[in-house]
């Protein structure tokens, strides 16, 4: 069994020592529960909805029966507090009302970035579409720090540079506590529904991610079996973006391949081996 921890902002990782003693210790007041829940007949009628509750109370560990707690789900809201922003906005909202109706879309990319993080981050993609060209109006990849918010911050900044449009439509609640107070200060209507040029994009970005790291396994697999120093090659192409080296390493394949066909001796005729 291998332990992963599951970080907002983080793909699934090896824990780190205090998350490993984290998980030892609940582990064994697991243990210890189920043997309290033997050793005491406990009856609880989970068939009602109740639940088994372990607890210290004065230094002792009990058991007993309780009801489940109800929970809702809050929906995160990116607030707009900034004073000089909101001057900026109710400035752009005299000048220019546009008639556009935009979509804004957060999704995670299919992709991990390593590098200038403690471990493999999933970024998001923030995305605003124009609903009746197509156009994609703006972008930007969000790392942990920035979160959520970073989609209300892409809105706000294409809204000074471009105007105040009519409406915004977003896929979820989520999406849409996102945006709302913004676009409530702007008075821009938000509503529902089906981004399907937002999806197209989504799809087609988390293709290309996962085609860049089945190409990129399957060139380390053969640079290894060559015997080819990855981190040299790296170091001579450090101006490249990481989707130019991995179209890079992949035109260089046919090179290190035939290096290797050169560098083999020709085979013995008489040796039994290859018959």
């Amino acid at each position: 069994m291998v332990m992963q921890v599951y970080e907002k902002g983080y793909w699934p990782y090896l824990p780190n020592r205090e998350e490993v003693l984290c998980g030892i210790h609940y582990m064994e007041k697991l243990i210890e529960a189920f043997l309290y829940y033997e050793d005491n007949t406990c009856n609880v009628k989970f068939e009602d909805g109740n639940m088994f509750e372990y607890y210290e109370k004065n230094g002792v560990w009990e058991g007993k029966e309780s009801q489940l707690p109800s929970f809702h789900y809050q929906y995160p809201i990116a607030s707009l507090s900034d004073q000089l922003l909101k001057k900026k906005l109710l400035k752009k909202m005299k000048e220019r009302r546009t008639g556009q109706i935009v979509e804004a879309d957060l999704f995670p990319m299919k992709t991990a970035i390593e590098e200038g993080y403690k471990k493999p981050m999933l970024p998001k993609c923030a995305l605003l579409v124009d609903h009746d060209n197509g156009m994609i109006l703006n972008q930007r990849l969000a790392g942990p720090d920035e979160g959520e918010k970073v989609l209300a911050q892409l809105l706000a900044e294409w809204i000074l540079d471009y105007g105040v449009p009519i409406k915004v439509i977003v896929s979820n609640p989520v999406i849409a506590g996102l945006v709302s107070e913004l676009c409530s200060y702007c008075n821009i209507e938000v509503c529902f529904g089906e981004l399907e040029i937002s999806s197209a994009f989504k799809e087609e970005m988390n293709n290309d991610a996962e085609l860049c790291s089945e190409e990129m396994e399957q060139v380390l697999q053969v640079m290894e079996a060559m015997g080819v120093d990855y981190s040299k090659i790296r170091e001579l192409s450090e101006s490249m973006t990481a989707e130019e080296f991995q179209r890079y390493l992949m035109d260089l394949l046919p090179q290190m391949a035939n290096t290797l066909y050169e560098s083999m001796e020709e085979p013995d005729p008489d040796d039994d081996r290859i018959h």
